[in-house]
């Protein structure tokens, strides 16, 4: 699904930039796993917005959540008192999006600062629609 704009928890009311917001998502793979990979929006450090590659952390082990009188996985809503998000291969992740490495950011006054475009294009996220997604996304939260 490329293009969404998520806000946490499903929460439709006016969001502060306290937690990133997801502006889009993809799958990423490599011969032995499959994971989600977040475009985020969050507050700057040094300028207005930043934009960065997040994922949630692996919060246990799908196995341990198995039902054999069910036959089937039992997964709480929260594990150690964080959100369940989703299945990851063999794992359950949730909890806060982590920025996956310090590079992979940028920090911009506009959605049409070259660095917002190069940047993207390194990261090979450079869609269509996702200059838009992000001025959108800048909208909902402004």
């Amino acid at each position: 699904m490329v293009g969404a704009l998520i806000l946490p928890n499903n929460d439709s009311r006016k969001f502060t930039m306290s937690t990133p917001i997801v502006v889009a998502l993809r799958e990423s793979s490599s011969m032995a796993s499959t994971w989600s990979e977040y475009l985020c929006l969050s507050k700057g450090e040094t300028k207005p917005y930043k934009l960065f590659i997040g994922q949630y952390e692996f919060l246990a082990e799908l196995d341990d959540y198995y039902d054999e009188d069910a036959d089937d996985y039992v997964v709480p809503e929260q594990i150690d008192g964080k959100a369940v998000v989703s299945f990851e291969d063999d794992y359950v992740v949730g909890g806060d999006l982590l920025q996956q490495e310090e590079s992979d950011a940028v920090e911009f006054s506009s959605v049409f600062d070259t660095d917002v475009r190069a940047w993207l294009k390194k990261i090979s996220w450079d869609g269509a629609n996702v200059l838009a997604d992000i001025e959108k996304a800048i909208t909902t939260i402004s």
